[in-house]
């Protein structure tokens, strides 16, 4: 792996976990919460719904951020080029 790959991989990682910390943020205002409250997020955890609908809006945003492919028949397209 070359060093321009490294620094492609950590500027990613960088990216990633500020866009983490980014989400946590946004999630806990969403729902009113203190981090510091276990309480408020066991109940987050709880919330069966109203987590999936973050995480989902979560993932969403990371694969349009990465340009992240996600069906399966575009996956097979991009791996016959290789």
């Amino acid at each position: 792996m070359t060093i321009a790959n490294y620094a492609k991989i950590n500027k990613n990682l960088a990216e990633a976990k500020a866009y983490l910390s980014q989400a946590e943020v946004l999630l806990l205002n969403e729902f009113n919460l203190d981090k510091n409250d276990e309480k408020q997020l066991l109940w987050l955890l709880n919330n069966g719904a109203a987590a999936r609908h973050a995480i989902d809006s979560f993932n969403d945003n990371l694969t349009h951020m990465f340009g992240i492919v996600k069906s399966g028949s575009d996956l097979d397209d991009n791996d016959s080029s290789d």
